[in-house]
């Protein structure tokens, strides 16, 4: 079994939930290593054709390590969105780029009616966390 980024996944749904949080942990081989299971579970857990799937303990894991997918689809679920605590070290202009690309992108999207709505809501999540880190940046020291 090969991680694949780009295979075919409802999104929204735990394998795809999954292979988002392994890309956050720059890919298979790093999110084998850290959550300490071998490359073809950790495959696995991101396959629509095999049932077997993430462990909580390992989805701990990987989000301790970085990797915030899990809490991001959850909090969504829950009807709100995960902010993380802050970003002290990103720069403020790469913030308002990244922020005004992805709500850009979003709006334009929505506007044309060019878009289904799971892409509508992956661009609304992207815009939300680009926000979201500008925010946490400008409330934290100058």
């Amino acid at each position: 079994m090969s991680f694949s980024q780009r295979a075919p996944r409802t999104y929204g749904s735990p394998k795809y939930v999954a292979a988002k949080a392994i890309s956050q942990l720059s890919g298979l081989k790093t999110a084998s290593h850290l959550l300490r299971r071998p490359l073809s579970t950790v495959s696995a857990w991101t396959l629509p054709s095999v049932p077997n799937e993430i462990p909580y303990g390992a989805v701990q894991l990987a989000t301790a390590s970085g990797a915030h997918a899990f809490v991001n689809d959850l909090c969504a679920i829950a009807g709100g969105a995960f902010i993380p605590a802050q970003e002290p070290d990103a720069d403020p202009d790469r913030l308002v780029a990244s922020a005004a690309e992805h709500f850009g992108r979003l709006i334009s999207r929505y506007m044309a009616g060019s878009a289904n709505n799971n892409d509508l809501r992956h661009e609304l999540d992207e815009a939300i966390s680009a926000m979201a880190a500008m925010r946490a940046r400008l409330s934290g020291p100058k």
